[in-house]
């Protein structure tokens, strides 16, 4: 009886150490990965990158992997360009392109170099200019570009005068599966509720409204992106202007 005293006494010692030791010292919960490349940590894109195209290591800037929106920026204050971005949602399915997109950051000296890089870097996107509007480079998926009845295709005619989210709230009036909402709910980061605007366009595509509505400035280089989801029984393409420190008004 004793020695079974003494195993008890024992056994309790060392498991309240242990409970202590524990206290003074927390073990670190491991972050979880989502699998998601980190635009502030260049290791994990080339990580992803590398995940898929296995000659990524035997590019002379391998170590040089940037974020593409990052990349637009630098690139747009370099050659006084912009861009708009035009994405897929990713399903279980369906990866889209543009999600986890980066590029290698060597410099490009024009924008025609620009578009010959993004056009070999990024896999499934179409990378053209915009015929009206030369200095602005559009990105959009190939299954976008390609798709029947795509919803930034649709023509519309519109005057409309005033700030930039409410032009789009007026676009949803007459194209229902355009808009800065889905029926769900579902929106895009926080938009643009500043910049005003003052346009009047007849049998023009939504596409062409959504660029040609703001002044080109130097603080939006990339003017607009989109998110085409399955909303019910149908595409719906959100749209999203990229807000601003200042607000640009168009002339």
């Amino acid at each position: 009886m004793k020695r079974y005293s003494f195993a008890v006494k024992l056994l309790t010692a060392l498991s309240l150490f242990l409970f202590c030791d524990s206290l003074a010292f927390p073990q670190e919960t491991p972050a979880r990965d989502s699998g998601m490349p980190d635009s502030k940590n260049p290791h994990k894109y080339q990580q992803h990158r590398d995940n898929w195209d296995p000659d990524f290591n035997d590019h002379p800037h391998a170590d040089q992997w940037v974020p593409l929106e990052d990349f637009l920026v630098r690139c747009g204050n370099k050659l006084n360009c912009h861009f708009t971005i035009e994405r897929m949602d990713s399903t279980a399915t369906l990866q889209s392109a543009l999600e986890v997109a980066g590029v290698f950051s060597e410099e490009v000296a024009t924008i025609d170099q620009l578009i010959l890089k993004l056009q070999k870097e990024l896999d499934s996107v179409v990378v053209l200019r915009y015929a009206d509007r030369p200095s602005v480079i559009r990105i959009v998926e190939s299954k976008l570009f390609s798709m029947k009845g795509y919803p930034l295709s649709q023509k519309i005619t519109i005057k409309f005068s005033g700030k930039i989210d409410r032009m789009v709230s007026e676009i949803h009036k007459m194209v229902d599966n355009v808009g800065l909402i889905t029926s769900d709910g579902r929106v895009l980061w926080s938009n643009d509720t500043v910049t005003k605007v003052d346009i009047a366009f007849e049998d023009k595509s939504i596409l062409f409204v959504l660029t040609n509505s703001i002044n080109l400035t130097a603080n939006r280089r990339i003017i607009w992106e989109s998110l085409t989801v399955q909303d019910k029984s149908k595409e719906f393409t959100l749209i999203h202007y990229v807000p601003t420190e200042k607000s640009d008004k168009v002339e």
